[in-house]
């Protein structure tokens, strides 16, 4: 089983203001996965929104 991984851009998420809906982000994972390490470091990537 071979399994690619590409390097996540932050910058595909992004809100716009105009727009009636925002992006949805949904985290799935056992226990200490690292969930709320990335939440944390999306809203300091996205503090200026």
């Amino acid at each position: 089983m071979n399994l690619e991984l590409k390097k996540f851009d932050m910058k595909n998420i992004s809100f716009k203001a105009n727009e009636a809906s925002g992006p949805v982000i949904v985290l799935i994972g056992r226990r200490d996965t690292g969930k709320s390490f990335l939440v944390r470091d999306l809203l300091y990537y996205h503090q200026d929104i």
